[in-house]
């Protein structure tokens, strides 16, 4: 037989407490509890609070317990929170309350959705270091912008003329800024790099991966400036194995075929020349020559005595869809994006680097193949004898072109003269949307002129009235005005591209783009202004004193 247990003394205090007197306190409703059994007061299931229980019997046993000093009175963290809750506000003249925004009349608006999913913009407080270092440093330049994230919308605090100058960064190098006129109350700014190709050299620098314009303009590199064309889009989980679209030359090695002919820029001993560039020319694929030829070269069909033709990223096409924040999403359908099916075709992809060589990394019969998967794709109309995975392929020559002696080069955009008349067929859907069209843009143009090479920008901002730039009948005027033929001036690439980086007085400095955002890759994520470092590049063309 168990053994009966002493009552405790909280057990025998129970009933004294059931007998209430006047003094004392008012009887206090039970605690709320959930469905569950847990208590509201304190979380704990189905439980009150042990805590009152003590201090009430204390209180009918006619005696004050001791305070204890504050570490040994802290309580459990759910009782904590719970006694918290009930006690009393502060007084309103002892501690103020800071006021609420107001918010307007009406029903709140709605965050924009896109995608399919709800578009959380970011909050202020996230972003307000960012921004707030943005805006001195704009102010610093004399752009008065007062909310880094309203220049998606609104650019006009880049409007600004500049006042006529003229430096001398190096020996043989000046860059002269001024305002053109262009009616109706808009201009453009024009800075115009001069350089005197005895004094100084010229090089394309290429990469697959991007790169900021400031970040090359150290050591003997004096300026340089953003470079021609290449794939854009907003997706980066799709991009193509070799970005520089059609023409590319890199360290010495043709890396890139072209697929149409463009004029291009090449570069021999640190001279550059600009002449039309031939899609069509001959190579070695597994140690045996070949002709080849561009796909997109004009006819009813590519020449038939030869038997490789080219395809690449210059063949893809860039689409657009509407953005809630951004206005517009480019990107690129990925199952149309291939090589044409032909089943007795074989594809022979192209991959590689200047310093492992290029090789054939997939064949592929039938076709199909995705137009980024290597720098370039070589189609055979039948499968070509002894060639294997990891055969070397070389390009030896581009038409009229010993490409042997070449340091650099990359393909540029049409003429200013063809541009202003339309004859830009070559510059397709691989763009996007034609920045040839009658429309304003900033511009980046190139031209050798007596000796000089010349690399100018037109600058402008998109969100603008009267500062977005020039159009291609504008461009051909401005250049005839400075004593440039239009039909000698070829586009670099524009709009957010169009920079030139420099170094004068040992100090970092660019001109042109200054209004460039970086748009936001999460639904979270804000705006960055990025007008110092520019849009991320693949190429550019540097210039360095002549040793």
């Amino acid at each position: 037989m168990r053994p009966r247990q002493r009552p405790s003394r909280l057990a025998a205090l129970r009933p004294r407490l059931l007998r209430r007197t006047p003094a004392d306190p008012p009887p206090q409703p039970p605690a709320r509890t959930s469905r569950s059994g847990h208590g509201a007061a304190h979380g704990l299931p189905g439980q009150a609070d042990p805590h009152a229980v003590r201090r009430s019997a204390d209180r009918h046993r006619g005696r004050r317990r001791r305070p204890l000093p504050p570490r040994q009175r802290r309580r459990p963290l759910l009782t904590r929170t719970a006694d918290r809750a009930r006690r009393p506000l502060p007084r309103a003249d002892a501690h103020p309350a800071r006021p609420r925004a107001a918010h307007p009349p009406g029903p709140r608006p709605r965050r924009p959705a896109g995608d399919g999913s709800r578009m959380t913009m970011p909050t202020a407080r996230a972003r307000s270091h960012e921004d707030r270092e943005a805006i001195r440093v704009l102010r610093a330049h004399g752009y008065d912008v007062p909310d880094v994230q309203a220049l998606v919308r609104d650019q006009r605090a880049f409007a600004v003329r500049v006042t006529d100058r003229d430096l001398a960064l190096a020996p043989g190098v000046r860059l002269r800024s001024r305002c053109a006129d262009l009616g109706a109350g808009s201009f453009t700014n024009v800075h115009t790099l001069t350089l005197d190709l005895d004094a100084v050299q010229a090089e394309v620098h290429s990469r697959p991966d991007t790169f900021h314009l400031p970040d090359l303009v150290s050591g003997s590199i004096l300026a340089a400036v953003s470079g021609s064309f290449a794939f854009i889009s907003d997706d980066p989980a799709y991009q193509p194995a070799e970005p520089c679209l059609d023409f590319c030359c890199r360290s010495g090695t043709v890396i890139s075929a072209p697929t149409a002919e463009k004029p291009a820029l090449l570069v021999r001993d640190g001279r550059p020349v600009i002449m039309p560039l031939p899609a069509s020319g001959t190579l070695t694929l597994g140690g045996r020559p070949y002709r080849w030829i561009g796909s997109k070269e004009p006819g009813p069909s590519p020449d038939p005595s030869a038997p490789l033709v080219v395809y690449g990223a210059a063949n893809c096409e860039i689409r657009h869809r509407d953005h809630p924040r951004t206005g517009f999403l480019r990107h690129v359908d990925r199952p149309s994006n291939v090589t044409p099916l032909s089943a007795s075709a074989v594809d022979y992809v192209v991959t590689g680097s200047p310093e492992r060589g290029l090789r054939v990394s997939q064949i592929r019969p039938g076709g199909g193949s995705d137009l980024f998967s290597g720098s370039f794709i070589l189609r055979a109309d039948r499968p070509v004898a002894d060639v294997t995975l990891g055969a070397p392929v070389e390009i030896t020559e581009i038409t009229g072109h010993e490409v042997g002696t070449l340091q650099s080069g990359i393909s540029l955009g049409p003429s200013v003269a063809d541009a202003a008349d339309g004859l830009t067929a070559a510059y397709d859907a691989s763009l996007g949307k034609s920045p040839f069209r009658s429309t304003r843009h900033a511009r980046t143009l190139i031209a050798l002129h007596d000796g000089r090479l010349a690399l100018q920008i037109l600058d402008g901002a998109p969100n603008t009235d009267t500062f977005r730039g020039a159009t291609p009948q504008e461009t051909a005027e401005l250049c005839a005005a400075d004593g440039l033929d239009p039909r000698h001036v070829y586009h670099l690439d524009g709009g957010a591209s169009s920079k030139i980086a420099y170094r004068h007085a040992g100090r970092p400095r660019v001109v042109g783009s200054m209004h460039y955002l970086r748009w936001p890759t999460a639904a979270t994520e804000p705006f960055h202004w990025q007008g110092l470092q520019g849009r991320a590049l693949h190429s550019a063309i540097i210039l360095k004193p002549r040793s």
